[in-house]
C-alpha cells in the first residue's frame, strides 16, 4: 500500500511540474499575440482609416443628427478595435491623445496606406511581481501611395509592454 503511495505522490509531483512547465511556454506565445495584434491594428492604414481621419478632424456640425452621428460612428470605429487588446488605463490614455486616429494623420496627409509585414518581438524584462512582460519590437511596414501605388518598406522599432489582468494578457502603459 506504501509503494501504491509513493508512486501515486511521484506520477502527481510529474504532471504538476509538466503542467507548470508548459505555463511559462503558453504565457509567452500568449502575451506575445496580444503584442502583435495590437501592434498590427496600430501601424495598419487602410481606406476606412484615411476616411475616418478625415470625418474626425473635420468635426461635425452642431445641430445635425446626421453629421453628429457619422462623426460618433468613425470615433468608435477607431476606438473599439484597441479596447479588447488594452489594460483599462492603457485605453483611456489611447483615448485621451487621440492616437487611435491620429496615427493615421501622417498617411492622411501624404496619402498612403500601410500595412505590417514582419513583426519581430525580443522579450526585453520580465516583472513577476506585476504579471508584466516588456518586449523590444521591429517591423516592417509596406507603405502604398494611393496616388500612384507606389511601395515603400519602412522599419522601425519601439517597446510594448503586456501585463496580465483578470487572466488576460493586455497592453499596458510602459513602466518607465
Amino acid at each position: 500500500m506504501k509503494k501504491l503511495f509513493y508512486y501515486v505522490l511521484i506520477i502527481t509531483t510529474f504532471l504538476t511540474l509538466g503542467m507548470f512547465s508548459g505555463c511559462s511556454k503558453n504565457t509567452d506565445a500568449e502575451s506575445k499575440e496580444i503584442a502583435s495584434r495590437y501592434i498590427t491594428f496600430f501601424y495598419t492604414i487602410d481606406k476606412n482609416d484615411l476616411e475616418n481621419y478625415k470625418i474626425i478632424t473635420n468635426g461635425f456640425i452642431p445641430n445635425d443628427a446626421n453629421s453628429y452621428n457619422k462623426f460618433i460612428k468613425a470615433k468608435n470605429s477607431c476606438d473599439d478595435k484597441f479596447k479588447p487588446l488594452m489594460t483599462d488605463s492603457a485605453y483611456k490614455d489611447l483615448l485621451l491623445t487621440r492616437m487611435s486616429y491620429r496615427r493615421a494623420k501622417d498617411a492622411y496627409e501624404n496619402q498612403y496606406y500601410c500595412k505590417v509585414k514582419n513583426i519581430k518581438l525580443e522579450k526585453y524584462d520580465e516583472i513577476k511581481d506585476r504579471n508584466e512582460l516588456i518586449y523590444y519590437y521591429t517591423i516592417e511596414i509596406i507603405q502604398t501611395s494611393v496616388v500612384n501605388n507606389k511601395k515603400t518598406i519602412i522599419r522601425q522599432g519601439n517597446q510594448i509592454c503586456i501585463v496580465k489582468e483578470n487572466s488576460a494578457w493586455k497592453v499596458s502603459l510602459a513602466p518607465y
